[in-house]
């Protein structure tokens, strides 16, 4: 662990306050120490390879908003929230379709 006062901070001058990292043995400085379940394991980040899962990327609303955003260019009126539609390309024009050759 590495005890790094608060005076040292950029913004901070609390002389009674202290933020503690724990250095991995790749010299990495991390806020948590990670232990598995059983306590066969235990590691910094960096050194398991972990990674926290975030809501941010995958949110629902940002995929209708893009969804929307792209229904708008290609000039559809329908509802981007209904997730259950799906466009699929033509490659070929259905046998009766105007513009059909032959």
């Amino acid at each position: 662990m590495q005890y790094y006062p608060k005076n040292n901070w950029l913004y901070g001058s609390d002389e009674y306050a202290a933020d503690y990292w724990v250095i991995g043995r790749n010299g990495k400085r991390h806020s948590y120490l990670l232990v598995a379940p059983d306590g066969s394991h235990a590691g910094t980040i960096s050194e398991l390879g972990a990674h926290y899962q975030s809501s941010h990327i995958f949110s629902p609303n940002r995929v209708i908003e893009k969804r929307r955003e792209i229904l708008n260019e290609l000039e559809l009126n329908v509802d981007a929230a209904n997730l259950n539609l799906r466009f699929v390309p033509v490659t070929d024009k259905p046998k009766g379709m105007p513009g059909r050759p032959g």
